[in-house]
């Protein structure tokens, strides 16, 4: 029983890894497609983008490119939230002692201050809490990014699968993490529908192995940690795109600094929601009950800004 609001069987489209880019995404407030870049892993491995990597020392990379509907009416972050988990169990040992961490080597490293929680338990996250309740987050502003690009209207964007090398602002060439906060926050503030935004989402690939499923590299001379086995359990991670503003039964808005409030879902706008999972979770009833699963929408070609 996930925390939040509950939901009608939700419609998901299966993208595959290392696509070309023509992978569709269409919702009420954000019109684009997406791509998921991943290093093959052996060198002998086929893959459409092992050239891409062989220069990089990446694993992953998520580019997410399309126009807004309409302005975004809150702050937005982007990250990672646990719409499916069984938030009616206690949390666990090793997930009370990495909520432990400090987070601020990571945030220094985005140049973003994060809102973590791993969501409401019990009581305050099932039946008449679930309202209120707020879901697993890792998430932060814009700057969480390692790349954005604005593409003027009438102008035509880069293609996703192409190369981005010296297209629109950059983490790795701002002269600190302080400039590129403020070159995202920029972006971030001035969202205009007729203008198509490229998002490009790499530095966290050096923790996490999509493949293997697990947290590495996040202390030095520390194994490795199955996600699913210590964290996650039998239940994807969804990569988001999000603002945060006035909840609809709500008469105040989110703060400024609304990194420090709760994320609750009447108080969102989700713009992209990109489900990870592999095979062995599409045999969970309870995933299958929740999700009508499709094949991915093709789209050859991106609509005007007012089409809907």
């Amino acid at each position: 029983k996930a925390a939040g609001l509950p939901r009608q069987r939700r419609r998901a489209y299966r993208l595959p890894i290392n696509g070309f880019g023509e992978e569709r995404i269409d919702n009420d407030f954000f019109v684009g497609k997406v791509v998921v870049l991943h290093r093959p892993p052996s060198e002998d491995a086929p893959c459409a983008h092992a050239s891409y990597f062989a220069t990089r020392t990446r694993r992953w990379e998520i580019r997410l490119q399309g126009r807004f509907r309409r302005k975004p009416t809150g702050k937005m972050f982007a990250g990672c939230v646990l719409h499916d988990f069984d938030y009616s169990v206690p949390l666990s040992w090793f997930s009370a002692w990495l909520g432990g961490l400090s987070l601020a080597p990571l945030e220094r490293l985005l140049g973003a201050k994060l809102h973590f929680t791993f969501g409401d338990r019990g009581a305050n996250a099932v039946g008449e809490g679930a309202k209120e309740a707020e879901l697993a987050h890792i998430v932060g502003e814009l700057a969480v990014f390692d790349q954005l690009i604005v593409t003027p209207c009438g102008e035509e964007p880069p293609p996703l699968t192409g190369e981005f090398e010296g297209l629109g602002v950059r983490r790795s060439v701002a002269s600190s993490s302080a400039e590129w906060a403020e070159q995202a926050q920029d972006i971030s503030s001035n969202i205009d529908p007729e203008q198509t935004y490229t998002f490009c989402f790499w530095s966290a690939s050096r923790f996490i192995d999509l493949l293997e499923e697990r947290l590495v590299n996040l202390i030095p001379f520390m194994p490795s940690i199955g996600l699913r086995s210590s964290i996650l359990g039998y239940w994807p991670a969804h990569f988001v795109l999000y603002s945060l503003g006035q909840a609809k039964d709500r008469e105040t808005s989110a703060p400024d600094d609304a990194a420090d409030v709760r994320h609750v879902e009447a108080s969102k706008e989700y713009f992209v929601d990109l489900m990870i999972m592999n095979e062995s979770l599409s045999s969970n009833t309870a995933l299958i009950n929740k999700y009508d699963f499709r094949d991915a929408r093709a789209f050859p070609a991106m609509p005007s800004a007012a089409s809907r």
